[in-house]
């Protein structure tokens, strides 16, 4: 993924973006067991929808009508941690979630 494709972007947040986007693709490079590999691709098409959200929510600027597209950003980020809590507890990887909030500090 290319931070050119999130030119509308702050610099910081898309280059976090694609950081987070290419690390699930080294877990599932990484990875030896196929549902693993599977939830991890389920992650990273959630954080495609995510960046998408995020341009459209940066596209006009932001004004007090991008309220309702920051809120509805906040529940998907939330819902993608929730998302990295639960794989990494089914598969022993604690680290995960710090891992992507380390990278993703919107």
């Amino acid at each position: 993924m290319d931070p050119k494709w999130l030119s509308k972007l702050p610099d910081s947040i898309a280059t976090a973006l694609v950081e987070a986007y290419e690390s699930l693709d080294e877990m599932k490079r990484t990875s030896d067991s196929l549902t693993e590999q599977a939830a991890l691709a389920d992650l990273q098409v959630y954080l495609l929808n995510v960046s998408l959200l995020t341009t459209q929510t940066f596209e006009p600027g932001l004004t007090i009508l991008s309220v309702p597209k920051l809120k509805q950003l906040a529940r998907r980020f939330r819902s993608f941690y929730r998302q990295l809590d639960d794989l990494g507890h089914h598969f022993d990887r604690e680290n995960w979630k710090s891992i992507f909030r380390n990278k993703l500090r919107i």
